[in-house]
Parts: C-alpha cells; structure tokens; sequence
C-alpha cells in the first residue's frame, strides 16, 4: 500500500496533466514563424498535432468519463467530442495533404 501512495504522490494529476498539455501546445505554437524555414514549420505542426492528439485522448478516456458521474448531461461535455472530432478530422487533412506533397516532392527526384 505505502508503493501506491508513493506512486500516487508523485504522479501528476488529470487536471495537471491536461493543464500541461494545454501550456505545451500554445508554447509550440508560439514558436511558429512566417519567415521559418519549411522542415521548421512542418516540425512544429507535426509536434502540434501530436500533442493535441494526445490531450483529447486523455480528456476523452479519463478526465469526460469522470465528469460525466459528477454533470450528467452538462452541455460543455456534450460539445466536447464533436470538437474533437472535428480536429482529428483536420489533422487527418493536414497529414493527407503533406503525404501527398511529400510524394510529388520524392517523384521529382
């Protein structure tokens, strides 16, 4: 039991980590550049991406499920998978469009 405790103690809460995720992705945000070279921007967008994947996964099979016990049907919670959804969708796009311009790009060579 004292392991657990242990673990607990030093892990970081839900709240935190979402919080977290939330700094991590308007930090690398901010480090997008007009004049950045194009394998900058394409980095930045694919780490963007990456960690908006990531925090939606954990709003979704942690944070909402907990929520939903405590606000049932809370209107905030039922409009947040629709937008998640809707950026999985974009960075499907994103994804779709580099691939293939990656692809054009190879062929040329």
């Amino acid at each position: 039991m004292e392991a657990d405790h242990v673990v607990h103690a030093l892990s970081p809460g839900i709240t935190a980590m979402i919080r977290l995720d939330h700094s991590h992705v308007l930090t690398m945000s901010h480090r997008y550049r007009a004049n950045a070279s194009p394998e900058r921007k394409r980095l930045i967008a694919d780490a963007v991406c990456l960690a908006l994947e990531i925090h939606a996964q954990l709003e979704e099979e942690i944070f909402y499920p907990a929520l939903e016990v405590v606000l049932t049907a809370d209107e905030v919670l039922g409009k947040s998978r629709p937008e998640h959804d809707e950026v999985r969708r974009l960075i499907g796009r994103r994804r779709s469009a580099c691939s293939a311009r990656g692809s054009r790009h190879s062929a040329r060579a």
